[in-house]
């Protein structure tokens, strides 16, 4: 990962808040706790956000879940070709919605769930990072501010053994078995990832860090407003 060409991270999206964390980490659990509350009682008056999350395409999600299949008997090493494959492309599509969105939308910010990072997190397992970022081309742009909501891999792994199924949650989100050794390293490619792109941010991009370790879900969701008021109040100063 610490070869990562810089250059991928020229592009900036503004008002796009990214949530990045391992599995277990909370982040669809923080989303809907929020956008519960801000449809609920409009936390931040004036402000809209819109709600999405990563693989984002219906087709996409479909097909990563036929590969992902136990029945499906693809050899391990192209199976991980094709989903490096799919994931790039789904993020694509996506980012190029976004991208119209917010331009047509200029009071809106976006959030999130899982997005440039997790791919290079969970891909990085199996690839190189220049070949992850040479899929993305230039078409896609690096999120403005970056929510990381760091989680080491034994709490991670408590909060997962708790849901009754590990590899495709009820929300269906597509999830791999998950392990100790797998998330060590999915934490590793995220750390190397966030200094890389501190490195090279400048003021054009934010990576907050959210330690949920010893931390309820209510002091988490604390911290993300605190976290969410400062990036508002930001963009409005801008």
């Amino acid at each position: 990962m610490e070869d990562l060409s810089l250059s991928f991270f020229a592009d900036v999206e503004d008002k796009l808040i990214a949530i990045e964390g391992i599995d277990g980490s909370g982040k669809s659990t923080l989303i809907d706790t929020f956008k519960g509350l801000q449809n609920s009682y409009k936390l931040f008056k004036g402000v809209d956000f819109e709600f999405t999350k990563s693989p984002w395409e219906p087709n996409v999600i479909k097909y990563i879940r036929s590969i992902l299949s136990e029945e499906n008997k693809t050899p391990i090493n192209i199976k991980n070709k094709v989903l490096l494959h799919a994931f790039t492309s789904d993020i694509i599509l996506h980012s190029n919605d976004i991208s119209y969105n917010i331009a047509n939308n200029k009071d809106r910010f976006y959030i999130i769930d899982r997005y440039i990072a997790s791919t290079f997190a969970y891909q990085g397992i199996n690839f190189e990072p220049d070949e992850i970022s040479k899929m993305f081309g230039k078409y896609v742009k690096v999120p403005k501010y970056t929510i990381y909501l760091k989680t080491s891999t034994k709490v991670a792994l408590e909060r997962i053994n708790t849901r009754n199924n590990s590899s495709i949650n009820k929300k269906h989100d597509v999830e791999i078995l998950d392990n100790e050794e797998y998330l060590n390293k999915i934490n590793k490619n995220y750390d190397v990832f966030f200094k890389l792109l501190n490195e090279t941010s400048g003021s054009k991009k934010m990576v907050y860090n959210l330690d949920t370790d010893d931390k309820t879900k209510d002091e988490v969701l604390k911290a993300f407003l605190t976290i969410l008021t400062d990036i508002v109040n930001r963009e409005k100063n801008r």
